[in-house]
């Protein structure tokens, strides 16, 4: 695949270690080749974790009839400047599936149980997906307060994708910071380096090369506001991995890359069923022939 100026979804963060810079100047989709913007009720981003799957958040999408996804967009394909964009992908999807139990837990809106869902694509995209961190590797993580990075667009300004550093902050602050607004099973807590970062919802955090959360919106501070206002708080994954495998049919092995005897089986299984599918047609064919 060429390299092209474009972006599509956070990916891999071994290939761009955290920064203290803001912007990237030129974001590829080498670089971000699973980042994708989902409009639906509302407009969000997403990630790609499989050749025909998105994951983004519930809150988002529920109780759209359809979704249109857009791929390898470098600035923010909801303006229309961006529309342009020779090496746009756009597709419209409506196998949609919401977390059965998600939940709306506040009067504004604004917080969410279970705030996840799958988008089914029309069609195979044959991009490099995001691979997801496991529990084990989001808690060992969060106990070293690690450095990570923050992928998206700005939801105020038609930038380019930018990415952001940031820090984890443990679930004893995030409890401390927002209280009872704080669903720590399920959320992250980052403090931003700086004042303007990538706040569009659903923007990706990626540790260790592994994206580990989609970007929520934010909940009222629970102190004072100089103690929280570069706080922000993220959805964690690694909780919904199960409910990810048991509704794409693909093993957690293969979302992870744990063992990629996993993921190599997955793919034997998807050729051999091709293999089998030919070898139906071609004895469809034979009778067909046979009958004239």
């Amino acid at each position: 695949m060429k390299i092209i100026a474009s972006c599509v979804l956070i990916l891999f963060a071994q290939d761009f270690p955290a920064t203290s810079s803001l912007e990237l100047p030129s974001p590829s989709a080498e670089l971000f080749p699973y980042h994708a913007m989902v409009k639906g009720i509302f407009r969000c981003n997403g990630i790609l974790i499989s050749e025909d799957y998105v994951l983004t958040l519930a809150s988002c999408i529920n109780g759209s009839a359809q979704v249109t996804v857009y791929f390898d967009y470098r600035k923010n394909p909801m303006y229309s400047t961006s529309i342009g964009d020779p090496t746009m992908k756009v597709y419209v999807a409506q196998n949609i599936k919401i977390h059965q139990d998600f939940l709306r837990t506040d009067n504004n809106g604004n917080r969410y149980l279970n705030n996840i869902a799958l988008i089914k694509l029309p069609q195979l995209i044959h991009e490099r997906t995001a691979k997801l961190a496991t529990k084990v590797e989001i808690e060992m993580a969060l106990d070293e307060n690690a450095d990570a990075n923050l992928t998206g667009w700005k939801a105020s300004a038609n930038t380019d994708l930018l990415v952001a550093a940031v820090r984890l902050s443990s679930q004893d602050t995030c409890r401390f910071l927002f209280g009872n607004e704080m669903f720590l099973n399920q959320e992250i807590c980052i403090k931003m380096s700086h004042d303007s970062y990538p706040n569009w919802i659903g923007n990706s955090l990626s540790v260790n090369g592994k994206v580990i959360g989609l970007l929520t919106i934010k909940p009222e501070c629970a102190v004072a506001v100089n103690k929280c206002s570069r706080t922000a708080v993220v959805l964690s994954i690694a909780p919904f991995l199960r409910w990810i495998s048991q509704h794409t049919n693909i093993p957690i092995a293969y979302f992870t890359n744990i063992n990629a005897k996993y993921n190599n089986k997955y793919n034997e299984d998807k050729i051999e069923k091709l293999y089998k599918l030919v070898e139906e047609l071609r004895k469809a064919i034979s009778k067909l022939q046979e009958g004239n």
